[in-house]
C-alpha cells in the first residue's frame, strides 16, 4: 500500500510539472537595444486579476518565468523607462524580446570617462552629470551648446563667426576637454570649441565631469569634461528619419540606419542642418517703391552643415571588443556685410565665407586579461577652416577676392591621440594604469614660420584603496607624469574618497591639480593686419589649477520605480597662470601691439544643491547653486546664483509627455582685460530667465513620434551689459543677445 501511494504521489507531481511552462525574456532599451538590468517583471492571472510573481533580470537584461497555465498579462517596469503591458494567450516559441522607452532618469544608466570599463555612477568615484538621449529630444536639441543650456553650472556663450563657447565652474571653456567618445576635438577659435559643430542625432548620452580630469585626460581638462557618447546599437535591424523644424528659420533631417548580425555591428547615417540667419543690423532704403539699399548684415549668421556618420563595432564572447567610428561635419557660415560704397556709379559690399570640415575618427579595442579590463582608445581629429572674404558688385553680383592684409586665412590642425587604461584587482586593492600620447600639428597663416608641432607623452597610475568593513570605505591616489616637446609638464596629483555611509548614502572628497598647455596660437600666433598686431610667445608657462571638491549624495526615497535622491556639493577652484593678451608697450596709449602672457589668475567656491527623482509618472531634477568669485589685488570678490528645474510628466491615458526646462542666471560681473595686461570685473550682466516647453506623442506601435514645443518662452532677446568678456559671450556691441521665442516641431521615424 505504501509503494501504491508513491507511485501516484509521484505521478501526481510529474504531472504538475510537465503543466508547467518555462518563459525565457530578453528586456532591451528601445534606444540601442542594450540590456536593462533589474527590471522588474510581474505576473497577473487575467481574470481575476491577481498578482502571481514578480522577478527581475539580471545583468544581461535576461529572466526566466514558470507558468501554470496561459493566458497571463506581464507588467514590465524600471527605473528611467516607461511601463510595458502585454497579454501572453499561449507560451512563446523562442526568446520573448521586450524593448522600453527610456525616459529621462539617469539612475539606470552606466558611465565610461576615465574609466577601463563601464560603471555605474554611484560606484565610481568621480561625480558624474549624464544627460540621456530622452532629455536631448524633448528639448529639441540639435546641437552640443543646446543640450547644456540648461544644466547647473554650465553658462553657454555665443559669438556671431565663432559659435558657442562654454564656461563651467565658472571657468573658460579653454580649459574645458570636449569629446567625441573619449577622443578630444581640435580647433579652438579664441581657446574655445564651438558646440554649435558638434551634432547630437546619433547620440545616446553626454556625461560631464565638473572638476578636472588631468591625470587621465592632460591638458585642457583643467576645468572639467564633456563626453559625448554616440550610439551601439544592438538590434538586428534599424532604420531611423528625423525631421526638425523651428520658426526661426531652421530646418534639419537626419537619416541613420543599422544592421546587427551575430558578432558584429554596421551603422551609417548622414543630415543637414540649415539656419537662415536672423536680425538684420542694417536698414533697408527704398526709393518711388524700389529697394535701393538691401538689408545684408545679420546678428545671427547664416549657417548650413552636412554631415556624415559611420561605425562598425565586433563582439567577442570572450569580452573583446573592437569599435571602429568616424564622424564628418562640413559647415559653411556666410557673413554679408553692409553697403560700403554706394554712389550712383558703384554699390559694393564685403562678405565673409567661413568654411569648416572637422573629422573625428577613432578605433577602440576592450577587453579582459586575467582579473582585469583593458582599453585602448586610439584618435584622428582634423580640422580646416577657411575664411575667403570677397568684394561684390551689388549692380553685377560678381565677387572678387579681396587684397586687403589678413582677410584671407587658411587653418589646419590635425591631432594623433592614443590613450590605453588597464584596471585590475591586487588582492584587496584595484590598480588603473595606463599612457596617453597626444601628436598635434598646426598651420595657418596667422602662425608664423612653417608647421608647428607639440607632443605630449604620459604615464598614469591611481590605486583604490579599501578600508572599513565591507569596503565602505575607498580612497583613490593618483599621479601623471608626462614629457612634452614645447614645455615642461608638471607632476599632475590627485586623490579620490569615496564613502559608504549607509547603503544609500555617499560621500565623495577630491582633490586634484589640473594644468593646461599653452596652445600653438597662444605660443605661435603672428596676426598683423590695420587694426591688429597679435603675436604669441613661445615661453608661456602651463596654467595650472588646485581644486577641491567635497559632496554627499543621499537616496531619501526608493520604492519599486518611484525614487529621490539629493546631491550637496561644494567646489575650490584656484587657477594661476592664466594666459591672456597684454599690451606690449603700455606707455603708448595708440599702440595696438598685443601677446599672450601669464598675468591672471581665478579663484572662486561653488556650494549647490541638486534634487532628482520620479513619482509615478512625474520626473523632475531641481537645483540651486551660489558662485562666491574671491577678490585678489585690486579686484573686488562677487557672488552669483544658479537655479534649474527640468519637469517631465507622462499622461499614460492620452500617451502624452510634457516636458519643462527652466534655468535662472543671477546678475553677475564678467572679468574685462585692460590695455595694460590688469584684470578687472567691471563689466555686468543682469539677471535674466530661460524656459523652454515640449509635448510628445508616439503613434504606430511608437515607431512614429512628433514632439512640439516653444523655446524661450519668456523672449529674452537682448541684455544691456557693461564692459566686453573675454571668450565672445557678448557681441561687439556691449549687449548680451539670444535668438528669440520660437516653436519647433520634431518628426521621427523608427523602423526595427
Amino acid at each position: 500500500m505504501r509503494n501504491l501511494l508513491l507511485v501516484l504521489g509521484f505521478i501526481l507531481y510529474a504531472t504538475s510539472v510537465w503543466a508547467q511552462h518555462t518563459v525565457h525574456i530578453h528586456i532591451g532599451s528601445k534606444e540601442g537595444g542594450s540590456a536593462v538590468e533589474s527590471a522588474y517583471v510581474n505576473v497577473y492571472q487575467r481574470e481575476p486579476k491577481l498578482l502571481l510573481q514578480t522577478q527581475a533580470t539580471d545583468s544581461a537584461g535576461n529572466v526566466v518565468l514558470t507558468i501554470d497555465k496561459f493566458p497571463i498579462e506581464l507588467q514590465i517596469s524600471a527605473f528611467g523607462y516607461d511601463k510595458e503591458h502585454l497579454v501572453l494567450e499561449s507560451q512563446p516559441s523562442s526568446v520573448l524580446t521586450i524593448f522600453l522607452i527610456k525616459r529621462f532618469s539617469s539612475l539606470n544608466e552606466v558611465v565610461v570617462t576615465g574609466v577601463a570599463a563601464p560603471i555605474k555612477p554611484q560606484n565610481a568615484l568621480a561625480s558624474y552629470k549624464i544627460i540621456t538621449a530622452e532629455s536631448i529630444r524633448a528639448q529639441g536639441a540639435i546641437t552640443l551648446n543646446e543640450a547644456l543650456s540648461t544644466q547647473l553650472n554650465i553658462n553657454i556663450g555665443s559669438d556671431p563667426v565663432l559659435g558657442s563657447s562654454v564656461r563651467m565652474q565658472g571657468i573658460s571653456g579653454d580649459k574645458v576637454k570636449v569629446m567625441v567618445d573619449g577622443v578630444a576635438l581640435n580647433g579652438r577659435e579664441n581657446g574655445n570649441i564651438d558646440l554649435g559643430q558638434i551634432n547630437l542625432a546619433n547620440v545616446q548620452r553626454v556625461e560631464l565631469v565638473q572638476g578636472p580630469m588631468s591625470i587621465i585626460y592632460g591638458s585642457d581638462a583643467l576645468g572639467g569634461v564633456i563626453n559625448v557618447i554616440e550610439k551601439e546599437n544592438r538590434k538586428p535591424f534599424e532604420l531611423q528619419a528625423t525631421a526638425n523644424y523651428e520658426t526661426i528659420g531652421k530646418y534639419n533631417f537626419n537619416l541613420a540606419t543599422a544592421r546587427s548580425w551575430k558578432k558584429h555591428t554596421l551603422s551609417i547615417g548622414g543630415g543637414r542642418n540649415y539656419f537662415e540667419g536672423w536680425k538684420y543690423l542694417d536698414t533697408m532704403m527704398t526709393s518711388n517703391g524700389d529697394t535701393i539699399h538691401p538689408q545684408r548684415n545679420l546678428l545671427f549668421k547664416p549657417k548650413t552643415q552636412y554631415l556624415a556618420n559611420l561605425s562598425y563595432q565586433y563582439r567577442a564572447k570572450s569580452g573583446f571588443k573592437l569599435n571602429f567610428a568616424t564622424d564628418y561635419l562640413n559647415e559653411r557660415v556666410s557673413n554679408k556685410g553692409m553697403i560700403s560704397v554706394y554712389s550712383p556709379y558703384k554699390i559694393t559690399a564685403q562678405d565673409e565665407y567661413y568654411n569648416t570640415d572637422r573629422v573625428i575618427t577613432r578605433l577602440g579595442l576592450e577587453g579582459k586579461l586575467h582579473t582585469g579590463n583593458w582599453k585602448i582608445l586610439n584618435g584622428y581629429v582634423l580640422y580646416k577652416r577657411v575664411r575667403s572674404t570677397y568684394l561684390k558688385d551689388m549692380n553685377t553680383l560678381n565677387e572678387t577676392l579681396s587684397s586687403d592684409p589678413g582677410v584671407q586665412d587658411t587653418s589646419r590642425f590635425a591631432d594623433i591621440t592614443s590613450r590605453g587604461i588597464y584596471q585590475r584587482n591586487w588582492g584587496k586593492l584595484e590598480l588603473t594604469s595606463g599612457y596617453d600620447i597626444t601628436i598635434q600639428q598646426g598651420y595657418t597663416k596667422k602662425i608664423s614660420g612653417d608647421n608647428h608641432a607639440i607632443q605630449d607623452y604620459a604615464a598614469f597610475a591611481m590605486v583604490s584603496i579599501p578600508f572599513l568593513k565591507n569596503e565602505q570605505l575607498k580612497v583613490q591616489p593618483g599621479l601623471r607624469a608626462a614629457y612634452n616637446t614645447k614645455f615642461s609638464s608638471p607632476l599632475i596629483p590627485a586623490l579620490n574618497v569615496l564613502f559608504n555611509v549607509a547603503p544609500r548614502v555617499q560621500i565623495r572628497a577630491s582633490y586634484a591639480k589640473g594644468f593646461r598647455a599653452p596652445s600653438l596660437k597662444e605660443m605661435y600666433l603672428q596676426f598683423v593686419d590695420v587694426n591688429h598686431r597679435v603675436f604669441g610667445n613661445e615661453n608661456l608657462k602651463p596654467e595650472v589649477g588646485q581644486h577641491i571638491q567635497l559632496s554627499l549624495s543621499a537616496m531619501v526615497h526608493k520604492k519599486s520605480t518611484n525614487y529621490t535622491q539629493i546631491m550637496l556639493s561644494g567646489y575650490f577652484n584656484d587657477v594661476t597662470n592664466g594666459i591672456v593678451l597684454v599690451k606690449v608697450y603700455p606707455d603708448k596709449p595708440t599702440d595696438i601691439t598685443y601677446q599672450y602672457a601669464n598675468q591672471s589668475r581665478m579663484r572662486n567656491t561653488i556650494g549647490s544643491l541638486q534634487v532628482e527623482g520620479q513619482q509615478q509618472n512625474l520626473h523632475y531634477m531641481l537645483g540651486y547653486s551660489y558662485v562666491q568669485t574671491l577678490g585678489q589685488d585690486s579686484m573686488k570678490g562677487f557672488g552669483a546664483s544658479e537655479a534649474t528645474g527640468n519637469f517631465s510628466y507622462y499622461w499614460q491615458k492620452a500617451k502624452l509627455n510634457f516636458s519643462l526646462f527652466y534655468k535662472y542666471t543671477g546678475a553677475q560681473p564678467f572679468l574685462r582685460m585692460a590695455i595694460d595686461g590688469s584684470a578687472n570685473y567691471d563689466g555686468r550682466q543682469p539677471a535674466y530667465q530661460m524656459m523652454d516647453a515640449s509635448i510628445e506623442r508616439k503613434f504606430l506601435n511608437k515607431k512614429f513620434s512628433i514632439t512640439a514645443g516653444v523655446k524661450n518662452i519668456f523672449n529674452v532677446q537682448t541684455l544691456s551689459a557693461t564692459g566686453l568678456t573675454q571668450g565672445g559671450v557678448h557681441s561687439g556691441n556691449g549687449t548680451l543677445n539670444f535668438l528669440p521665442r520660437s516653436i519647433f516641431t520634431t518628426l521621427r521615424f523608427t523602423l526595427d
